[in-house]
């Protein structure tokens, strides 16, 4: 899978303007650290809680971690919404939510990760397998542990500030 990279800004802030730089293949990005674009969607029930996915104890990057409900990464010609919306039955489409953008850094990742949100009490078929229904209280308990990606942490802070 190709991806569009960009320049890395001296600061990033949630207003900063990403100037492209190349396309590359998925893995030569991930290797030499280049930032590039990720879409989320953290999706919880009336109850506010949160539909996690557990990554696979086999995965190279944050293996057994809770993470969000789906990411992804922008596909080339697409934005973070006709990207997401790739993942989802059309019947969700009209019905998921911007909340912002957050940036994740780390020893896997150079993302700006858009995040979207959805209000649903069970998930479709197409999108359930591996995940888990937590409680907001439950998930600061394992991100206490490092039992979360930073996805998901930044995704939850982002959703918490705007959810008040």
């Amino acid at each position: 899978m190709k991806i569009q990279t960009y320049t890395e800004p001296s600061v990033w802030s949630e207003s900063s303007i990403l100037e492209p730089s190349k396309i590359l293949n998925k893995e030569k990005v991930h290797k030499d650290g280049l930032l590039h674009k990720s879409v989320h969607l953290l999706a919880f029930n009336s109850e506010r809680k949160i539909f996690s996915r557990k990554r696979a104890e086999s995965e190279l990057r944050y293996s057994g971690c809770y993470t969000t409900t789906i990411g992804t990464h922008v596909e080339l010609e697409k934005d973070y919404c006709e990207t997401l919306c790739s993942f989802l039955p059309v019947y969700l489409h009209n019905t998921i939510e911007w909340v912002g953008e957050f940036r994740v850094k780390d020893n896997f990742e150079n993302e700006v990760c858009g995040l979207y949100i959805l209000e649903i009490e069970t998930l479709p078929q197409e999108i359930e397998k591996h995940h888990y229904l937590l409680r907001q209280s439950s998930l600061e308990e394992e991100i206490r542990n490092n039992n979360v990606t930073q996805h998901l942490e930044k995704a939850l802070r982002l959703f918490q500030s705007k959810d008040k």
